[in-house]
């Protein structure tokens, strides 16, 4: 299967665990990203940074630890953070 198409990719509230794989960023059509509400961990990969159509971008609800990458497209988002403190 081919995935260079994808435009949009809503893997929210599916108990996924561990890291975002690196390989997110040849999702290069990529134009809305949530993974909202699951149990991923780890930093979040600087290959996002690199993903140019983005404009939607939902990491909120996971156990993800680290900077936000910086690029050019992640720059012109409009950011809320969501804390949650146990």
């Amino acid at each position: 299967m081919d995935f260079k198409e994808l435009y949009i990719l809503n893997l929210s509230n599916n108990a996924l665990s561990g890291e975002i794989p690196s390989s997110i960023g040849n999702l290069r059509q990529l134009e809305s990203l949530d993974l909202s509400q699951n149990a991923l961990s780890g930093g979040i990969p600087m290959q996002i940074a690199s993903l140019s159509f983005l404009s939607y971008l939902n990491l909120s609800f996971n156990h993800l630890v680290g900077k936000i990458p910086t690029g050019t497209q992640l720059q012109s988002f409009s950011v809320t953070f969501n804390f949650q403190f146990s």
